[in-house]
Order: C-alpha cells, then sequence, then structure tokens
C-alpha cells in the first residue's frame, strides 16, 4: 500500500505552499467531476502509515519526517474530503493526534457534519472550502453527497467565528452552473472568506470515459464538452473572468495558478503558518512590490536569493519534484540521468533555470518572458545567457503570451 501521508512533489512553487499532503479513502461526497475519485475510484488509506509518522516524526530518517520536524504543516487533501463520510472517522482521530503532538494542518473540505467535531480541539487552520455555484438544484445533481451551499456558508461562519481563516475555490467554473457570480461573491465576502481561487471545469478524456452512466448524465454532453476543450472554451473564460471580476469587486483576493496579476491570495496561509514553501505567486509580488518597471531584466540570482531562504537546508531526494511533474509533459523522464536524485535546493534551483519546459518555471507566468535576440528565419527568438550561462527573464506587467521576446543586452 503506498504511502498516504508524504511530501507533497508535484505542486512545488505552482500552487502547493504546504509542502506535506494527507489522502486517505476514496471520497463519498460522489462529486461527478471529482479528478481523484476518477482516477482512483478505489483509494484506500494507509493508516499505519500515517499514524506510523505522525507518532515517530523526531526519530525518522526522512525527508517528511524532517518536514514535520521543521514545522511545516500538513493539507488535508489535495484528493479527497478528510469530513467525507468515508474518511471523518479516520481523520479525527489523526487530527486529534496531531493537535497533541503539536503538528499543524491545513484542511481542505466542502464542510462535512464531523468538520463541527474537528473545530472542537483545532488549532488556527486554514480552510479551503470548495463550491461551484449557489444553484442548490445543480449542486443535490453533480455533487450529491455534498453538503449544501447553505451548509457552507454555515460552517465557514462557525470556523471564522472560532478563529480560523477561509479562503474558498470557486471551482469548477461552469457557466451552466455560475450564472451571475455576484451573489455569490457577496455571500462569501460576507462571512468572512478572505480569498478566492478561480477555476474552469478540466476533464480528461481519460476521466470522462472512468464516469459512471449517472455522472455523466449529471454532468450533462455540454459541460462534459466544455470541460474537455476547457482551455479553448470562450463561454467557460468569460465566466471566469466574470467570476474573478465579481470576486475582486467584494473585496476577495483572486488567485489562479500562473496569472499575472500582484495577488495576496495566500496571505492567510503565511499569517497562520509559522513555515510554508515559497510559491511563484510570491515572486510575483515580489516583483511589483520592487517596483519593475517592463523589461526589466530578471537574473537567476534574483530567482535564487528570493526563493531560497524560505526553503529547507540540506540534501533531499529532490528529483522526485520532477518526476511527479511527468504527467503534465513539461518533464521527461530520459532526463532524470542528467541530474542527481539528491540535491541542496540551491543545485536544484540551479539545474531548472535552464529548463523552461518545466511548469513551475516562471516563465509560464503572465508577467514574466524569456529574454531574446531578433526572430531568426525560423520565427523563434534566439534566447540572451548571462555571464553564467543562464537565461534571462523580463518583467511584463501588462502581460506577454511568447515565451521569449526580443530585448536588446546592455
Amino acid at each position: 500500500m503506498s504511502e498516504s501521508l508524504s511530501v507533497f512533489w508535484g505542486g512545488l512553487f505552482n500552487n502547493a505552499c504546504i509542502p506535506l499532503e494527507m489522502s486517505l479513502n476514496w471520497c463519498s461526497m460522489g462529486c461527478s467531476y471529482c479528478f481523484a475519485n476518477l482516477n482512483s475510484p478505489d483509494r484506500t488509506g494507509n493508516m499505519s502509515q500515517i499514524m506510523g509518522l505522525i507518532s515517530q516524526f523526531q526519530e525518522k530518517n526522512t525527508y517528511a519526517a524532517a518536514l514535520l520536524r521543521s514545522g511545516y504543516p500538513v493539507t488535508l487533501s489535495n484528493h479527497v474530503d478528510p469530513f467525507a463520510d468515508s474518511n471523518s472517522r479516520q481523520a479525527l482521530v489523526i487530527l486529534e493526534t496531531m493537535t497533541e503532538l503539536g503538528l499543524r494542518y491545513s484542511i481542505q473540505t466542502k464542510c462535512g457534519k464531523s468538520g463541527y467535531d474537528f473545530l472542537k480541539f483545532a488549532s488556527p487552520t486554514v480552510f479551503y472550502i470548495s463550491i461551484a455555484t449557489m444553484d442548490e438544484e445543480v449542486l443535490r445533481r453533480v455533487e450529491p453527497g455534498a453538503p449544501s451551499a447553505k451548509e457552507r456558508f454555515k460552517f465557514i461562519e462557525a470556523a471564522r467565528a472560532a478563529g480560523h481563516r477561509v479562503c474558498v475555490g470557486i471551482n469548477p467554473v461552469v457557466p451552466e452552473w455560475i450564472g451571475d457570480p455576484n451573489p455569490l461573491c457577496k455571500t462569501l465576502a460576507s462571512i468572512g472568506v478572505e480569498s478566492a481561487w478561480v477555476q474552469p471545469l478540466h476533464l480528461s478524456c481519460h476521466h470522462v470515459d472512468n464516469m459512471s452512466d449517472r455522472e455523466r448524465a449529471a454532468m450533462g454532453e455540454t459541460v462534459l464538452k466544455r470541460g474537455r476543450r476547457f482551455r479553448k472554451d470562450l463561454e467557460m473564460k468569460e465566466a471566469c473572468t466574470r467570476t474573478r471580476d465579481a470576486a475582486v469587486e467584494h473585496g476577495l483576493e483572486v488567485y489562479d495558478a500562473q496569472q499575472r496579476e500582484r495577488s495576496d491570495y495566500f496571505r492567510p496561509y503565511k499569517e497562520t503558518y509559522p513555515k510554508t514553501f515559497p510559491l511563484v505567486q510570491d515572486f510575483v509580488n515580489h516583483c511589483y512590490d520592487k517596483g519593475l518597471a517592463p523589461n526589466d531584466p530578471i537574473y537567476f540570482e534574483d530567482w535564487r536569493d528570493f526563493m531560497l531562504p524560505q526553503l529547507p537546508a540540506g540534501v533531499h531526494p529532490l528529483r522526485n519534484h520532477l518526476g511527479a511533474v511527468q504527467y503534465q509533459q513539461f518533464w521527461r523522464s530520459d532526463r532524470n540521468d542528467e541530474i542527481p536524485r539528491y540535491m541542496t535546493y540551491e543545485t536544484f534551483l540551479e539545474i531548472t533555470w535552464n529548463n523552461h519546459d518545466i511548469v513551475f518555471h516562471p516563465c509560464h507566468v503572465g508577467c514574466f518572458t524569456l529574454a531574446g535576440g531578433a526572430k531568426n528565419e525560423e520565427g523563434k527568438y534566439p534566447l540572451h545567457l548571462d555571464d553564467n550561462g543562464r537565461y534571462i527573464l523580463l518583467f511584463r506587467p501588462d502581460g506577454c503570451y511568447e515565451r521569449a521576446a526580443e530585448w536588446e543586452m546592455w
């Protein structure tokens, strides 16, 4: 049985400021679009591995144990809801044990009833609560085992009253479900939500193939088609834009991975936990706050000196970060021979800076682009290198839709 509490290798720099993740059993909330259930419908939690690690984290010689010893929190979960009926009994035992040991956690949930039991003993926590719509009929159809929108709002109010912080995922955004996003965003802001992560529905052909007849019928062919073409579906893009605009209008900090805008979406995490990992979004904020002008160059040393102080010292199996993004086609496994398995984060940053196909490279963010010379006959920009043979980034706060742009080196 695989590890259920482990390093979250795949979210490095892109969306995971919390570097540890715990997953339990399949999720009985039964959301029709859930990538985790569709990928692993037979998922089971490894309780012995989880309890063994958290009870012996002071002695174990693993990177996960070292992160726990250093004070990094654990996310429950990027894959399943800890307060779903299929997980709640185990989750409460684990969370109470972690609390007694002084270990910290962050909760991603749709707010099952056991969440109220958790509030009775929880240490300061950031909740990420997802909600796709206020339309209760839609929620009953596509999220048959999940709480209603009103129940989620009630839990948010209870969590805020108990002193916890709350972010939401308006996720997935679907035009047919969200309608006018203003009532939802206004309600969320009024009950103490601070931030909103806005994402479109994304379904692979594999996900759709794994859906039951009931799930496909609940989603409907129009929505399934949108999910498969989420990058090209104009109405879905417009719905996401409307939702982001509404969230901003009502005072919420907005975020989506690789956005070019400055955002304090992650502030609740940074203020609640003594240690978190740095994100590309933090570096984006840093460049805005420094007052960089359009086309100002950014060198590897700028990136390293910002990221490195926030990362653990020591030698760790960091090549696993690269293996975790193979499914996104930003890294090929045959490149593993080029780099060591064990290294420091400083070495890791140096190796990955010139591999700009990696998903967490900042050149994929809308306010950065690689500096190059004039376009050649193939229509490409020959990339500039600094004196140490490293790529140079340009700051483009108005956005750049090409990976590279012409820039005159001084």
